[in-house]
This record gives C-alpha cells, structure tokens and sequence, in this order.
C-alpha cells in the first residue's frame, strides 16, 4: 500500500547574495534530469503526469522500527546554497491517501543515498493538520517550531522556506492568495550552514519509529 503522494508542479530557488544564479524547474518536460534522487529505504517511485509536475511517491516502509517512515527525495547538487529562498507548489494531491507529507530541504548534505546518510533543514507540512519547520541530522529531523495548519487535499498550496545566515523562516498558502500565509514558522539555527535544496514526501503515521525526515525525536 502507498502512504503520500503528492505532485510538485513547480520548484524555483533563489540563491543570495545578489547575482547567484536562479534555478527553476516546472517539470513539464517530462523529467527529472538535473536532480538527483534520494531514496534510503528504496520505496519511492518517481513520475511526470502528463509532463505537468514532479510526482514523488513513497511506499511503506518494509521495517518501520528498523528504518523509519517511508520516504523519497530528490535535490539539485548544482544550486548550493548558503543564503536562499526555496519555494515549491504541491497540487494534486491524492484523495485515495490517507496520509500525505511533502516539503522542501534547503541546506542538504550528504554521503549516499543509504540510511541515516542526510543532514540539513526541512519545511514540512500534510494534510494531518501541521507546518514544522526541521533540522535533520543523519537522517533524524528534530522539530525546531511547529504550527497547526489545515490544509485540505481538494487544494493547492505553496511553501516558502527561507534562510539568511542562522535565521530560518517557512511559510504555506493557498496558490490562489499567495499573499496570504496560512501559517509561519520561524527559527535561529546555525548547524547547517551551507547544502544544496531538494525536495520530499514521506509516510506521515505517527506509530512508524523511529522517525526520519520530518518528526520529533
């Protein structure tokens, strides 16, 4: 059984300071060339409906208190970062699912694509009802500030993460009023000071331990 899906129609970075080169993918040549996929576990699956978005689906996880949350990734090595703004819309998502988790992951290093390989900071949210903003370290995400957001799977939203320096801030929002944010979070951390973006979707139920990749430990 699948967990979450979600499509990511678009995702544009902006990294600072001024003058460093914008990346922005729309996926709607059909591919995902230029990314690099993380997949730990091997349960995620990657797909371009109708060359309109970037559908990343993950499985559940086949040992869940062993590996954790089922889980799926996907980042750009050619945009690193140290001051950004990372921005990505999730539509259509999938009524069939209980559960769906996706974000964005700026700041992202790592060593493989294997277990426990991942370090840098996360901006999630799902139809559970949350926006947390993360700091993953070898894989655990340790929430930094949460906020309750109702989110309904009929829509569209988009996230906003941002970072200057140790100042981190995150915001979500209907595409139809982007000027409106339905929830933010903000935090200083200086772990991670530099990485590369990406983006996620992972299994959201909470009795799948330990958890990896956008939950409190």
């Amino acid at each position: 059984m699948k967990f979450p899906l979600s499509s990511f129609a678009l995702l544009g970075l902006l990294m600072a300071p001024a003058g460093a080169a914008t990346v922005l993918d729309d996926f709607n040549d059909g591919n995902d060339t230029g990314w690099t996929r993380l997949d730990p576990i091997g349960v995620g699956s990657y797909a371009f409906p109708s060359s309109s978005g970037y559908q990343m689906t993950a499985a559940a996880s086949p040992v869940p208190l062993a590996f954790g949350h089922g889980r799926a990734g996907s980042v750009r090595n050619d945009a690193g970062q140290t001051q950004f703004a990372v921005s990505a819309d999730l539509v259509n998502w999938d009524p069939t699912k209980a559960s769906m988790v996706a974000g964005v992951l700026p700041r992202i290093s790592y060593t493989g694509s294997g277990l426990g390989t991942i370090n840098g900071y996360g901006l999630i949210c799902g139809n559970l009802g949350f926006l947390r903003l993360t700091r993953i370290t070898g894989e655990i995400a340790t929430i930094l500030n949460p906020a309750p957001v109702s989110l309904s799977i009929a829509n569209d939203y988009g996230l906003t993460f941002t970072g200057t320096g140790s100042a981190l801030s995150g915001t979500v929002y209907h595409l139809a009023a982007p000027s409106i944010n339905l929830a933010t979070v903000s935090f200083t951390d200086a772990t991670s000071a530099s990485g590369v973006p990406g983006l996620l979707v992972y299994d959201g139920f909470p009795d799948r331990q330990p958890d990896r990749l956008g939950d409190l430990r």
